[in-house]
This record gives C-alpha cells, sequence and structure tokens, in this order.
C-alpha cells in the first residue's frame, strides 16, 4: 500500500496532486481513509466514477448517505442548497449528513452555483440563498470527478480539493489491460495469449469502456469458453458492421444532437472512431453552418 499524507483544503493552498500508476488497486484503501474533499481526474471512459464509487467504499462513511450528482444536470438551487424556510435535514446536500457527495463532471457547475458549492467544499456549510444569512453545517465528505485538462471554467477545479487524483490513460498501463480483459471475461470465458497480445497492442481511445465494449463482443463471438485472437475485433478492424452497432452509433448521435465529440464522450471512445464508424455505416456528417 502506498501511504498518503492528506492535509485539509485551505482557501489559499492547492491540493495535493497524485498521478496514480498502473498499480490503482494500491491507493483506494489509503484514500478511502483520508476523509478529505478528493478531485478524480482522468480522460472518458478511463473509470473515473468507478474509482469515486470505490474511495466511498472503502471510506469509514461506506454505508451512510450517498448523494450522487451530475454538474450537467443539477436540481434547481433551492432543491440543491435549500430555502430560508427549510427546516433542518431539507435539500439534497443537507440529506448527504455523516456520508458522501459525488459530484461527476465538476468542471460544468453553472455559474453562480460553484460560488456556494465551495462554500460548502471548504467549511461544511450550506448557504440557504445569495446573500442570505441561513446556514447550516452539514458533515459530508465530497468527491467528484472532471475532465484530464488542466484548464476549468469553475473556480472549484482543483484548489478546493485536498487531493487531486490522475488516472493515466489505458494506452499508458498494457498490464491493467490484460487484467481487466480477463475480469471482464471470466464469468464464462477465458482468454488466450494471443488475444491477450491483441488487446494489449491497441491505442484503447476509449479506455476502459471501450475494452470492455471489445471483450464482451468478442466472449459473444467465443462460443466454445475461449476468446481467441480472431474473435477480437478492433475499431481499426474490417469486419461486417452490425445492424446493432449502427443502432448504438445513431442513438449516441441523437443523444449528443450530433456532436461528434460529444457522442464519442457517451460511448467513451475517440472522435476520430466516432467518425471513422460514420463513414464505415455510410451515415453523412452534418455541415457546418
Amino acid at each position: 500500500m502506498v501511504p498518503l499524507h492528506a492535509r485539509p483544503p485551505t482557501s489559499a493552498g492547492r491540493a495535493t496532486v497524485h498521478r496514480v500508476t498502473s498499480s490503482l488497486e494500491s491507493l483506494l484503501d489509503a484514500l478511502g481513509r483520508a476523509d478529505v474533499p478528493i478531485l478524480v481526474r482522468g480522460e472518458p471512459g478511463v473509470g473515473k466514477s468507478s474509482y469515486v464509487g470505490e474511495i466511498h467504499a472503502r471510506s469509514t462513511r461506506a454505508g451512510r448517505p450517498l448523494i450522487k450528482l451530475s454538474a450537467r444536470e443539477l436540481p434547481h438551487e433551492d432543491a440543491l442548497f435549500g430555502t430560508d424556510s427549510v427546516r433542518d435535514g431539507e435539500g439534497i446536500l443537507a440529506r448527504a449528513e455523516g456520508g458522501t457527495v459525488i459530484v461527476e463532471d465538476i468542471d460544468d457547475l453553472p455559474a453562480g452555483v460553484d460560488q456556494r458549492f465551495l462554500r460548502f467544499l471548504r467549511t461544511g456549510e450550506l448557504v440557504a440563498r445569495a446573500g442570505s444569512r441561513v446556514t447550516r453545517r452539514v458533515d459530508a465528505r465530497v468527491l467528484a470527478t472532471s475532465a484530464s485538462h488542466e484548464r476549468s471554467r469553475s473556480a472549484l477545479v482543483p484548489p478546493a480539493f485536498a487531493m487531486a487524483i490522475t488516472l493515466p490513460p489505458l494506452r499508458e498501463r498494457p498490464d491493467d489491460v490484460e487484467a481487466l480483459a480477463r475480469h471482464f471475461a471470466s464469468a464464462t470465458h477465458t482468454l488466450s495469449g494471443e488475444a491477450i497480445e491483441r488487446l494489449r497492442a491497441h491505442s484503447w481511445p476509449g479506455n476502459t469502456r471501450e475494452l470492455r465494449d471489445v471483450v464482451e463482443g468478442a466472449v459473444r463471438r467465443a462460443p466454445s469458453g475461449e476468446v481467441t485472437a480472431e474473435h477480437v475485433l478492433l475499431d481499426d478492424d474490417d469486419g461486417p458492421p452490425s445492424e446493432s452497432e449502427r443502432t448504438k452509433l445513431i442513438s449516441a448521435l441523437g443523444e449528443a444532437a450530433w456532436n461528434q465529440s460529444r457522442a464519442a464522450e457517451i460511448l467513451g471512445v475517440s472522435r476520430r472512431t466516432i467518425i471513422r464508424r460514420m463513414e464505415r455505416f455510410g451515415i453523412p456528417r452534418p455541415r457546418k453552418g
């Protein structure tokens, strides 16, 4: 286990930044015990949500209230922070008393909300409304995820966090590719040495999500119980396109309003992969303007 020396967040201090190496497991227990706000960065599909979930599960707050929020789809501020008239315990954040608040994509906190949330992070205080003197203190730990870029639209990221963890992309963790692939297939299948070699050689632009999809597809194509190299179809292969893949792509594009970068994020792949799949399925790209 790698020891961590955490310090509480301060208004002026910077977060203690750790770059997680290939042995992700070694830090989880220490992070769970740290009981301070932690920010987990990483590319889409790298496993940030699973990682913060594991930190909570290994903390002293496991089994206590767990509130999950998406900064992109926050409820109304009164529902989040409470109003002047609400009693203690009301409001979404107040319900996390004794437990944990997980905030996905914290970079995307709307303007105005971020300052109130910053106060909650630093002091545990909820301010009912901007300018209000009505406050209440909530004992809740905050875990958050963020895109891997250093620049953020929010003043929260990263100074308000005691620790900032960067999950490296899967292409930098070839040993994890093998371990994860065996895990995804282990319920029903084994992986041959050639299959593992093929998986390790891929660049995995979609990270863990892409690896899971590839392994699960290979398992479906391997009735014998062993996945071989011929069962492993990657995005740069020229295998026959399937209708289910086309439907999945169109669904993601529709959800993303045909924004290819956003569709790539939804599917956990690179934008280049989305464009290649559109060409492969004969789906025209929308013209700008």
